[in-house]
């Protein structure tokens, strides 16, 4: 919020913005070139008026407004020192049906102008350096009203209170149109918000994929229902735009909420909350599959993505088949699994996760390239354990069973050796000083909830600890085994 203050002196009379000495604006009209007044009829109180106006609106409304601000706020302030908060104008604004053009700044925010370039920043960091055009302008300001362009990560930890008054700002980018970094879900986008006097104004987009529902005869009734129920969650709900285009309805919808006590990101999270679940309640979505979010350093993202794909074959090395795809989703990485046979217990792929989460990375001296070849044979050699350890379970507690034991955890070890040696990387040098993918991770959802890594990891109980394998010495693991017959 914005204040104005006045104080007439001996030596006269001053106005400032937010503590900043306030413009004349002579360039738009020369009434009073000595400074402002205020209280009487005259050009001093005039050029205030002026001033003061051309703050919030284009210069043309300025001029073809302030006499009558002038009249109802200037003229009438016959006090020596004053203040005039912002929201006074915003209303006096509204209720005269002028539009508010100009950004109205907080503290926080800086915006420098370049010509007809402008460039928003926020506690001095520029924002939306994503966008490829971010090195000449983030803020477009026309007749439409201010817009910045940015990622809402960069503005997450805000208040409604921190905002700037009437400036939106928009996640998709303008240029191309990318929506990867503002996409929440597969069908939901958050396109922009903006903070009118107090109050956050969301507006998202929603791509319904009709297609697959081929067997309803009226799809559109579908998507009424959805809104209506969302509208009962949400009695400020507007919508923009509702039409079906190519097996598709596209649906954009805006809301309201006034919280000043939580950060925007809390608020968000809420609110997308309620609209999956009402989405999911009315278009019956398919809960059988398993979602990783990860955050992959930039220098790794060329090699994790490409294994984290792997992971399907991991899978299926399990007996476990699945369709695995990855996709961007702002700054992260979103790992989607879903099993073939929808009766396939997802706890299995979770466990696999965990395992294949938790297996060594980095063997010391190697390079990435390595690293990752090696990591693929680990994941591998766990799959072959996997089968191995099946069959141990039916074996009888006999001797010769026991001497059978042996041999497959035998084969076990020579498998290992084998595979690791087939790529390149001594069995004798891994470590598990490398946790890369391990704290890339961020969420986990599966059956319809979602968890953090602490919590996934303290929920899904593997049945075989793949670091505690793989981080001992080969031969020693042998030796172990041994004697743990003999004993």
């Amino acid at each position: 919020m914005g204040v104005f203050k006045g104080i007439r002196t001996k030596n006269g009379a001053f106005v400032t913005y937010n503590d900043v000495p306030l413009e004349l604006r002579l360039d738009l009209k020369n009434h009073s070139p000595m400074g402002f007044e205020w209280g009487y009829n005259g050009s001093g109180p005039r050029q205030l008026a002026l001033a003061i106006l051309s703050k919030f609106i284009s210069d043309t409304d300025s001029l073809n407004n302030y006499e009558k601000f002038y009249e109802d706020f200037v003229k009438v302030q016959d006090l020596d020192e004053w203040m005039l908060e912002d929201n006074l104008i915003f209303d006096w604004l509204k209720a005269n049906e002028i539009r508010c053009m100009k950004p109205v700044l907080t503290s926080r925010f800086k915006l420098i102008e370049n010509n007809d370039e402008h460039l928003m920043y926020l506690d001095n960091k520029k924002l939306g350096q994503h966008l490829k055009f971010s090195d000449e302008y983030n803020t477009e300001i026309d007749e439409k009203g201010t817009r910045v362009y940015c990622n809402f990560s960069e503005i997450s930890f805000l208040k409604i209170r921190d905002l700037p008054s009437h400036i939106i700002f928009e996640f998709v980018d303008p240029v191309d149109l990318n929506i990867d970094e503002a996409r929440i879900t597969e069908c939901l986008t958050l396109f922009s918000l903006v903070n009118l006097d107090g109050v956050l104004a969301i507006t998202f987009w929603f791509n319904f994929p009709l297609i697959e529902y081929d067997g309803i005869k009226n799809p559109k009734l579908l998507v009424n229902q959805f809104l209506d129920d969302l509208y009962n969650n949400f009695n400020t709900l507007q919508i923009k735009n509702n039409q079906i285009d190519d097996g598709s309805s596209y649906v954009d919808f805006s809301l309201t909420v006034q919280n000043d006590q939580f950060q925007l990101q809390h608020i968000l999270d809420q609110i997308i909350q309620i609209i999956l679940q009402t989405y999911e309640k009315n278009f019956n979505t398919n809960h059988n599959f398993f979602e990783a979010r990860f955050n992959f350093p930039e220098e790794y993202q060329g090699i994790l993505k490409p294994y984290m794909l792997y992971f399907e074959e991991f899978l299926n090395d399990l007996c476990i088949e699945t369709d695995v795809s990855i996709r961007r989703e702002g700054l992260d990485a979103i790992l989607s699994v879903e099993p073939k046979n929808k009766g396939e217990a997802l706890e299995k792929i979770a466990d696999a996760l965990k395992a294949y989460l938790c297996a060594p990375v980095i063997a010391d001296g190697i390079s990435i390239d390595e690293s990752l070849q090696m990591q693929t044979a680990l994941t591998k050699l766990y799959a072959q354990c996997k089968h191995l350890e099946s069959q141990i379970m039916y074996k009888d507690i006999s001797l010769r069973e026991q001497n059978q034991l042996i041999e497959l955890k035998d084969n076990i070890i020579n498998e290992s050796t084998r595979i690791l040696i087939e790529v390149g990387v001594n069995p004798n040098i891994i470590t598990q000083k490398n946790t890369i993918l391990l704290d890339s991770l961020k969420s986990i959802t599966f059956k319809n909830k979602t968890s953090d890594k602490k919590t996934f990891f303290s929920s899904i109980k593997s049945s075989i600890e793949v670091p505690k394998i793989f981080s001992w010495s080969l031969e020693l693991k042998r030796k172990e085994f041994r004697k743990d017959n003999n004993d």
